[in-house]
């Protein structure tokens, strides 16, 4: 009898020791973003990232995943993951201008950028020991993981137009220094709004149209709204990150951290490709939607290229003036470029 009484705690014992070292043995990483449900950049690379790397981990990973504003708004992001509330969350750095002044340099209207050159060539840029990482991202206690950008941003109205001339004066949305300027160059006024705070301006008429691209209308349930669209001008691009908090990431194993920055270049290289496939086919649903596609002439396009054809080197003064190194990182970023991305 005392064998089987001393018995019984003894096991309890061992199951308690053996659950206790099974949740010790656990990483949770929160993470946080503001996508709308079923956006296309969570479909195509948040979640397949996250379910691979749990895989992966043999399961020592899991990802308490935060949608839709649900820890804080866009702009916040940043700020959350810094402060812990997040361990990562989806920081786009033109909502952020003071603390992330440099990354806009991927969105400028480089033709060598269009595509997954400009994605890769930016994030192999913020992962090794260039000045952008530097400023960016190790100044603010975080580190880079998986990296989006879009095609070039497009221009839509809410109502017609049929020259980019009619855009003269309108107030259109934009995110970041590098679209703002292209904006002005053709005598928009440039009007920075967070993208989920988009729909409301542009149905009360707080804006005339937006610069966006156009998948992303859908999610946004923009598209019902816009009458014309441009097609084939470079208003600039987008450039965004997954971020981590620096003191989660140091607390992680080496095997895990190796799993995660392998996977993340992965699948941020897979979500560019089909973003670019993406794009043509949305713009067909737009126009089979009733949208008015705006297709410039030669004349038009070479006059655009003419007001724009500086807004990168201007740009990059502009940063150089408030001592933000603008020249030094836009030739990180043409030197990426050039190479194989």
């Amino acid at each position: 009898m005392k064998i089987a009484h001393f018995g019984m705690p003894l096991l309890a014992l061992v199951a308690v020791a053996g659950s206790a070292a099974t949740a010790s043995a656990q990483i949770v990483i929160k993470i946080a973003d503001s996508f709308p449900a079923g956006h296309y950049v969570v479909e195509n690379m948040t979640k397949p990232w996250m379910e691979e790397v749990t895989k992966q981990t043999g399961g020592k990973v899991k990802f308490e995943y935060y949608p839709a504003e649900q820890l804080g708004k866009a702009k916040d992001m940043l700020s959350l993951t810094q402060s812990g509330v997040a361990d990562m969350a989806y920081v786009v750095p033109s909502f952020v201008p003071d603390k992330m002044p440099l990354s806009p340099v991927a969105e400028l209207p480089l033709a060598e950028a269009v595509g997954c050159n400009g994605a890769m060539a930016y994030y192999h840029l913020v992962n090794s020991d260039s000045q952008l990482r530097k400023l960016d991202f190790d100044a603010n206690r975080v580190r880079p993981l998986l990296v989006q950008n879009l095609p070039p941003y497009q221009v839509f109205t809410a109502k017609k137009i049929s020259s980019l001339k009619d855009l003269q004066g309108m107030k259109i949305r934009v995110t970041g220094s590098a679209k703002a300027a292209v904006i002005q160059r053709i005598g928009a006024v440039p009007v920075q709004i967070p993208t989920p705070e988009v729909r409301e301006a542009l149905s009360r008429g707080t804006v005339d149209g937006i610069n966006f691209v156009y998948t992303s209308l859908f999610p946004y349930d923009l598209n019902p709204l816009v009458k014309t669209g441009t097609a084939d001008v470079n208003f600039g691009g987008w450039i965004s990150s997954y971020i981590i908090n620096d003191r989660k990431w140091k607390s992680l194993p080496p095997d895990v951290q190796q799993v995660m920055s392998t996977l993340a270049e992965k699948y941020s290289r897979q979500n560019c490709e089909k973003v670019m496939t993406d794009d043509v086919r949305d713009r067909d649903r737009l126009v089979q939607g009733g949208m008015s596609l705006l297709r410039l002439t030669d004349a038009e396009k070479a006059d655009f290229e003419a007001k724009t054809r500086d807004v990168a080197d201007q740009w990059a003064a502009d940063l150089d003036k408030r001592g933000k190194a603008g020249s030094v990182v836009l030739k990180e970023y043409r030197d990426q470029l050039a190479k194989k991305n």
